[in-house]
């Protein structure tokens, strides 16, 4: 292979890259750095791609799976054991495989009220409307699994004879100064109101019926209490409730209820098509409308969801990481509108976002669902729901096609890279047979991929009877950028004093993509009157004063950093001595400070130290924090002397 790159062969490989349909180019994100499709059942596609905005000079890497419409895939919104418990996007995964379905996919759901954990927005699920108000964006399903995104504005009336009263919300926590409240069995994992404050409160039995958009509940009013304190909900009761300083009407209405009264809950919304939706999640923000993205959202960067629906019916989960410098920058609201449209979304909303954000998949090599974007928490967040599609069927034994990925695509010579492959049958199960991966260059041991000494273009090919797949890395001779590094900290010149020793170390980057490295890949010099360097970046200083530069390099990039030599000691009484130039290193790691005479700093190097400044010394050299021992309990008699 050519040991210089080409632009061509830059080009060419990322093409390669690029999936059928895919956006190469994004108005709204910038250039693209990696594309990548991966196949999670046949009608259903994880999209795995990576832009970097020249604008910001940051990357933004999303996430998304498009389904196809009469997928055949069973959309459902997970919730935990109340509507107020909230549950990781996995362990909601977990529950549904435990049942024996295999979770395609999946997504954070609403927003919620991160003291009560209650959703804001509308929640059905087997068809029941678990929360709701007449506020708020959502996304619904129906049975057939088509899509409705729009504004529900959910209506409850409560019908006692010829009176009526304007129920407020379902499941939401009771408020202040306002109307009446719908709590069921549901609403919190204690079964209770959860009210402590004084009010109004009618339990009653459920005669018929039950809570869904555009259906009716008969129920049988058991008793009603006015005052302070929750009241508990057996499995079959609801709570009507309003607080003391409720709207008048309302509070009139509740006070006059008296047991054995039957009572009628009708459920509707101004828009008819959400009476045929069996499963839905609140989103706050209308992001596009008829294809054309909104605006007048708060500003911020910030990790983001979303769930759109492009005109042919296909719908769109969607993510994109943020709040993390090197991976990923979000997107705000305004960008997010703008990306969804890009993608095809004639209507897309906002779901919860933040350390909200993760996207959970059944990735072909596995039997079960795992997250595969980067929540900004470091772990997935405890959130109210999650949308999660489903299918059913199990292993089939039955030989589909071969499942090859790559954990980078693109290596320094010599480095390796992990391959997962296998062979996945018709259910997208991984099988339980032999695959034969080959490369065009370098080796491969197992599964790892060991990268040859020559840049170019490496094919990774995975076979299974009969048939294949292949994946391409690249293998940089030449970085894009290279940044040298001192204790941790980017440097741009170095000054130290005569027999230190500092250890270099350097990133590397292709294409804004950061690649693993070692202080070995690269190519080291210093100028050999002002010391010595190795092969790992180590440097050793000379004795003596002087200016000059470090250079590393790898292929024909090359990074100088200017290096200074300054000998002059800190300290008034270290002229000629014999040890000045270690107590200048160590004033200059921090080690020593010296005391502060009145006409200048002294090191004192012919005065012995005591056990306590010896201490403080070691201390110093081990960058220790003392305070984390201010409690510790010492033997010694004399230390309330020092």
């Amino acid at each position: 292979m050519k040991k210089a790159l080409s632009l061509l062969m830059s080009i060419a490989l990322v093409l390669s890259l690029v999936p059928s349909g895919a956006l190469a180019y994004s108005e709204a994100y910038g250039s693209e750095v990696w594309l990548q499709d991966t196949a999670l059942h046949a009608s259903a596609t994880l999209s795995d791609n990576i832009y970097w905005s020249l604008y910001y000079e940051q990357l933004r890497h999303e996430y998304f799976v498009t389904v196809s419409p009469n997928s055949g895939l069973t959309p459902v919104v997970a919730w935990g054991d109340s509507v107020c418990n909230r549950l990781t996007g996995t362990a909601a995964a977990k529950a549904y495989e435990a049942q024996g379905y295999r979770v395609v996919a999946g997504i954070n759901g609403d927003y919620y009220d991160t003291a009560t954990g209650f959703p804001l927005g509308l929640t059905i699920s087997g068809g029941e409307l678990l929360a709701g108000s007449g506020s708020n964006y959502a996304v619904g399903f129906r049975a057939d699994g088509s899509v409705v995104i729009g504004e529900p504005s959910l209506s409850i009336r409560l019908t006692r004879g010829s009176e009526s009263a304007t129920v407020s919300a379902i499941n939401r926590p009771r408020v202040e100064k306002a109307g009446i409240t719908l709590h069921t069995y549901d609403f919190r994992t204690d079964h209770t109101t959860g009210t402590t404050t004084s009010g109004v409160t009618a339990l009653c039995t459920v005669v018929g019926g039950r809570a869904a958009v555009g259906g009716e509940m008969t129920v049988r009013v058991d008793r009603v209490t006015e005052g302070a304190g929750a009241v508990a909900m057996g499995e079959n009761q609801v709570a009507l409730t309003i607080a003391s300083n409720g709207y008048t009407v309302d509070l009139h209405f509740m006070r006059g209820l008296m047991a054995g009264e039957m009572l009628t809950l009708s459920f509707s919304t101004a828009d008819s098509a959400w009476s045929t939706v069996t499963e839905s999640v609140g989103a706050l923000y209308l992001l596009v409308k008829d294809g054309v993205a909104q605006e007048g959202f708060p500003t911020g960067y910030a990790p983001r969801s979303a769930v759109g629906v492009k005109a042919n019916g296909e719908l769109v989960l969607y993510t994109v990481d943020g709040r993390q410098t090197e991976h990923s920058m979000g997107a705000s609201l305004k960008i997010l509108a703008q990306r969804m449209a890009e993608l095809g979304c004639v209507t897309a909303v906002s779901l919860d976002g933040g350390g909200s954000t993760t996207l959970t998949a059944s990735l072909p090599g596995s039997a079960s669902a795992a997250v595969v974007n980067s929540p900004s928490d470091k772990a997935e967040r405890k959130v109210s729901n999650h949308i999660l599609l489903l299918t059913r069927g199990g292993a089939t034994g039955r030989a589909s096609h071969v499942y090859l990925s790559a954990d980078a695509h693109a290596v320094l010579p010599g480095h390796t890279v992990d391959l997962s492959a296998c062979l996945v049958d018709t259910g997208y199960y991984p099988m339980n047979t032999p695959v034969t991966l080959t490369c065009s260059a370098g080796e491969i041991n197992g599964t790892v991929f060991t990268a040859p000494a020559e840049g170019g273009v490496v094919t990774i090919t995975a076979s299974a009877q009969g048939m294949s797949a292949a994946t391409q890395i690249l293998v940089v001779d030449t970085p894009d950028e290279m940044h040298v590094y001192w204790d941790g900290a980017t440097v741009d010149s170095v000054t130290m004093v005569p027999g230190d020793t500092a250890e270099l170390t350097v990133s590397a980057s292709y294409n804004h993509l950061t690649l693993e490295t070692n202080s070995s890949d690269f190519t080291w010099y210093v100028n050999p009157n002002l010391g010595t360097i190795d092969k790992n970046g180590v440097l050793t200083t000379t004795y003596a004063e002087g200016s000059g530069a470090v250079t590393v390099s790898k292929g024909a990039l090359a990074v100088t950093i200017p290096l200074t030599l300054d000998g002059k000691s800190p300290f008034t009484d270290t002229s000629g001595h014999w040890g000045v130039g270690y107590l200048c290193s160590l004033y200059h790691k921090g080690i020593l400070t010296g005391v502060q005479e009145k006409d200048g700093l002294y090191a004192y190097p012919d005065k012995g130290v005591t056990r306590a400044e010896f201490a403080v010394l070691f201390a110093r050299y081990l960058n220790l924090n003392t305070a984390d021992y201010a409690d510790v309990q010492t033997p010694f008699a004399d230390m309330d002397k020092v």
